[in-house]
């Protein structure tokens, strides 16, 4: 039983201890229950004022709670409270956040006091004054700090003027480590860093250690990430001294550049009102430097830099600008650089230094200077930068315009020709620069270029399709050195329609060009779409006043066909005058023509000429008046083949008078009386001059024919047909046929003419006595030759032909001439002289030579030979008939009969043969004979030509049986010569022979 008793106490301890412990564990769940929703059925914001008090007490600065508040026991005791404000209260330390945690000790909080663990913020914006304010360190480090730990979740921190963003923290002070300390995780440009910030506890001097560790986090294939080390002091009155480090891989995470590696080392020193450093070591991508830096704080928040490098590569700095220009920077900043060697594409820039302001507005470029390829300098000052916007002024000043132009072209990888002399040498332009978004523009250009001073201005207005104004005045300027380039310049003028307008207005005061000089050019010119307006043109040679105006369209753009040339374009009220009160200033040009008509020149001068239509088949017309000169056409033009083709016609009122301009003496005896008037139609080209067919009239003259002139090759050369109704070429006088003198052909024919001519002619009259009809030949001429050759012609009832030639290519002219006729008539005295032919059929071959500049020189140099026949014809100088009867007749008087008969008079022939030579300016005949029914001659000696005069010996035998034969001498001059029988044989004959 006791037993049974105790075992049964036993069990009844056991569940009174179960029933204990039940009733224990249900008081702890109570207990749980009533600490998990008590506070949960609590309304905590009836308690906002006292909660907010409690915290403003424990901060040490008033404090707002605006949201709702909570609290909870477990698992951890801690209070929230939404959208609660920490009131800056001078110091420059302000706090808002979306939400706060305190983490709380549950026993005195169930005494009624709140002691705080830990205090979490939630998204808060942190304000930090920098530099610290006097007795800053107790600011940053509240009693309340020395028990606890802050933490900040994605949070906004600032300092000064430095905006960190998911800020990541935990804040602690108090302890043996420092008065405060701060670590954790942020972002700052894009990018994401770690930092350790240490502030120890002020030591006897009042200062206190500082030390901050920044740190850019990895990231893959990314350069080498960016630290930041500051060891220092920070004084009573919150200034910071210290040594800084700043080093990385990519100095395009801090600053508008390029991804270099960088390094940075100095001494800071920052008080209330700045942050210097000075004399900064600087190695910037492997180049070691110097510079500095002054970030103002106050009044007003500024950074300055100064970077003196001895090179850098720009390029990378200038294309990254190009593309993305640098954005506005919270911090306005100014950097002063100067660069011993700047890298640019085509070149290198000396002494490269300026001045650049980064602020609200972007970068802003505030002076620029540097020396240029070729010894050149350029400065700007002012203020221009990205959109564009800006002013200043900018300045050129080189020794070689051509270098500087050439290392331009460049850097710009265009391809521009060189340019010319004249303008490749010293330049000094200066211009007030003004930037506008879309509109760069130059004013007040001045200066001097080449041997030219310039003036004016030029802007430009940029878009899809860029526009330039330009309003420029030189005082002098040459285009001769640009004719090289002319092809050049319009192959890209033709292209420009699409992609550039342009308004361009240009004086120059004196304008040379192909050697002529134009004074007071204007120029006013532009385009509208896809057309090139001339608006005018105008200026003056000597007195000659030109005015000239044109529309161009230019061709659309399409594709290209290689069988098939581009358009061209058409030309719309193309127009060109030019006027002069005299033609004298005209003949100072033409120089060649003038001197050859001075006459002609003295008169007033228009000209006027029009256009219009496609550029390769324009329609025009051109007039021209020169005194009395009228010339007209009407032409189809090919600009771009630089082909002509059209009627035109010549006119002058006198024919004559035209002549006797041109220094031709008696020209009425040349062309009679009457006007002049030529009809053509000519083709002009590239190649030469095609009169296809032209008719002239010149007083009672007729010509007509075709020509061409063709250029192309090594000279000129001149081939076609000429037909001409009458020549006549008048008898000069004997004084003028000895004085005549041929002009030196050392230059003959001009420029080197080559020509090969057909010629026809109905009659050619020599002196007005010889007169060829049906005359057919051809002129060839050539660089100091000139051969004529007759393939025939009428003469006197029978033909003529023959050559002529003329050689001057070893400087004295020399003239060869053959000749041959067969059955021409002979019914007049040749030579008009005592001794004569007077009729007959003459045929026969000569040839001769000379050489001389005049007609004494060629007779007295004259060598040749020739032979003539005559046939049925009568001789005048001796009767040997006469002679015959007076031999046979009785009396005493015979012998003066005798003597009369050979002493003029005239000889009937059957047949007269001469043969001779020519030499030294004597024709000496050979044994000529003469036979007819009267008797015989034998004609031998000598004919002078300069002076003329026979020196003949005639053996004459009259037509009797057993006849003897008599001498005859004619000796003098050809119009009055001597003649002096030999009547010995007639004496001795009639004694043998007396009369029946």
């Amino acid at each position: 039983m006791a037993e049974r008793r105790r075992r049964r106490g036993g069990l009844s301890g056991r569940r009174g201890l179960r029933i204990a412990a039940l009733a224990l564990a249900g008081l702890f769940a109570l207990l749980l229950a009533l600490l998990w929703f008590a506070p949960r059925f609590t309304d905590w914001n009836r308690h906002r004022a006292a909660l907010a008090a409690v915290v403003s007490a424990a901060l040490g600065r008033p404090v707002t709670l605006a949201g709702p508040i909570t609290l909870s026991l477990l698992p951890q005791t801690q209070l929230r409270a939404g959208a609660i404000t920490v009131a800056d209260i001078g110091d420059g330390v302000g706090i808002t956040a979306r939400a706060v945690r305190l983490r709380v000790a549950l026993g005195p909080l169930l005494a009624g006091r709140v002691v705080m663990r830990t205090l979490f913020l939630d998204r808060p914006t942190v304000t930090l004054p920098w530099p610290l304010p006097p007795n800053g360190i107790a600011a940053m480090s509240p009693a309340w700090l020395s028990d606890l730990s802050a933490r900040i979740e994605n949070g906004t921190l600032v300092i000064g003027g430095l905006r960190l963003t998911g800020v990541n923290a935990r804040l602690a002070a108090g302890g043996g480590a420092g008065a405060l300390s701060a670590s954790g995780t942020a972002k700052f440009a894009g990018r994401g860093w770690s930092f350790l910030l240490t502030l120890a506890e002020p030591g006897g001097t009042g200062q206190s250690a500082l030390n901050l560790r920044v740190n850019e986090a990895a990231r893959a294939g990314a350069a080498a990430p960016i630290g930041l080390g500051f060891g220092g002091t920070v004084s009573p009155e919150g200034e910071v001294r210290g040594r800084l480090v700043l080093q990385g891989g990519d100095l395009g995470a801090l600053l508008p550049a390029p991804a270099l590696p960088f390094d940075l080392r100095g001494t800071l020193a920052a008080s209330a009102r700045a942050v210097t450093m000075g004399k900064a070591a600087i190695v910037l991508g492997g180049v070691v430097g110097s510079g500095g830096l002054r970030l103002a704080i106050a009044p007003r928040l500024g950074l300055a830099v100064s970077l003196t490098l001895p090179r850098l590569a720009l390029a990378p700095w200038l294309a990254l600008w190009a593309a993305h220009p640098p954005a506005a920077a919270a911090v306005p900043a100014r950097l002063a650089f100067a660069i011993g060697e700047a890298a640019v594409p085509g070149g290198v820039l000396a002494g490269l230094r300026g001045g650049l302001r980064w602020g609200v507005g972007g970068l802003t470029v505030t002076a620029l200077g540097a020396g240029l390829p070729g010894g050149g300098l350029v400065s700007f000052a002012g203020a221009a930068r990205a959109g564009p916007r800006g002013h200043g002024r900018v300045r050129l000043v080189t020794p070689a315009l051509g270098a500087t132009a050439a290392w331009l072209a460049r850097a710009l990888g265009a391809a521009w020709p060189a340019l010319p002399p004249g303008l490749a040498g010293r330049a000094a332009l200066s211009s007030r620069l003004r930037l506008a978004p879309g509109r760069v523009m130059f004013a007040r250009i001045e200066g001097t270029l080449g041997a030219s001073r310039v003036a004016g201005g030029v802007s430009l207005a940029l878009g899809v399709r860029p526009h330039v104004a330009a309003g420029l005045r030189f005082d002098r300027l040459s285009l001769d050195p640009w004719r090289a380039t002319a092809r050049a310049a319009r192959a890209a003028l033709a292209g420009v329609g699409s992609r550039f307008g342009f308004d361009l207005q240009l004086r120059v005061g004196r304008l040379m060009v192909a050697g002529w000089r134009i004074d007071h050019l204007l120029l006013d010119a532009g385009s509208r779409g896809h057309e090139i307006v001339l608006r005018r043109a105008s200026g003056a040679v000597g007195d000659i006043h030109g005015l000239a105006g044109a529309t161009w369209t230019m061709p659309s753009p399409g594709p290209a066909v290689a069988a098939k040339p581009a358009p061209a374009g058409v030309l719309r009220k193309a127009r060109l005058t030019l006027s002069a009160p005299d033609g004298t200033t005209l003949a100072r040009i033409l120089p060649a023509l003038a001197a050859r008509a001075p006459a002609l020149w003295q008169g007033p001068f228009t000209l006027s000429a029009t256009a219009t239509g496609p550029v390769a088949g324009l329609t025009g017309r051109f007039a021209a008046r020169l005194g009395d000169l009228r010339l007209g056409a009407d032409a189809q033009v090919d600009l771009p083949a630089g082909r002509l083709r059209g009627p035109f016609t010549l006119r002058f009122p006198a024919a004559a008078r035209l002549l006797a301009a041109f220094g031709v003496a008696r020209p009425e005896a040349w062309v009679g009386p009457g006007s002049l008037s030529l009809r053509a139609d000519a083709a002009l080209g590239a190649g030469g001059l095609d009169v296809r067919s032209f008719a002239l009239t010149a007083g009672t003259r007729q010509a007509s024919g075709d020509l061409r002139l063709a250029w192309s090759g090594p000279g000129p050369v001149l081939t076609g047909n000429l037909d001409l109704d009458q020549v006549t070429l008048p008898a000069p006088g004997p004084a003028a046929a000895l004085a005549l003198r041929l002009p030196r052909p050392a230059g003959w024919p001009p420029a080197g003419l080559r020509a090969v001519l057909g010629l026809r002619v109905g009659s050619l009259s020599f002196w007005g006595r010889a007169r060829f009809t049906d005359v057919a030949g051809s002129l060839a001429t050539a660089p100091g030759r000139l051969d004529l050759a007759l393939a025939g012609a009428r003469f006197d009832g029978g033909r003529v032909a023959g050559t002529l030639g003329l050689d001057a290519t070893a400087g004295l002219p020399r003239f060869a001439l053959e000749a041959r006729l067969s059955g021409v008539r002979v019914e007049r005295p040749v030579l008009r002289a005592p001794l004569d032919l007077l009729a007959g059929t003459v045929s026969g071959r000569g040839s001769a030579r000379a050489e001389g500049y005049s007609l004494a020189a060629i007779a007295a140099t004259l060598a040749g030979r020739f032979a003539v026949t005559v046939a049925n014809g009568r001789v005048r100088g001796f009767d040997l008939a006469a002679l015959a009867a007076a031999l046979a007749g009785p009396g005493q008087q015979a012998l003066a009969a005798a003597r009369r008969a050979l002493a003029g008079g005239e000889s009937a022939f059957g047949r007269l043969d001469l043969a001779g030579t020519l030499a030294e300016g004597t024709l000496r005949l050979g044994q000529g004979r003469l036979a007819g029914p009267s008797g015989q001659a034998v004609i031998a000696g000598a004919v002078g030509l300069l002076p003329p005069r026979f020196d003949l010996d005639l053996r004459l035998t009259p037509a009797l049986a057993a006849a003897p034969t008599l001498g005859l001498a004619v000796g003098g001059p050809l119009a009055d010569p001597q003649f002096v029988p030999d009547l010995g044989p007639a004496i001795a004959w009639r004694l043998a022979h007396p009369p029946h």
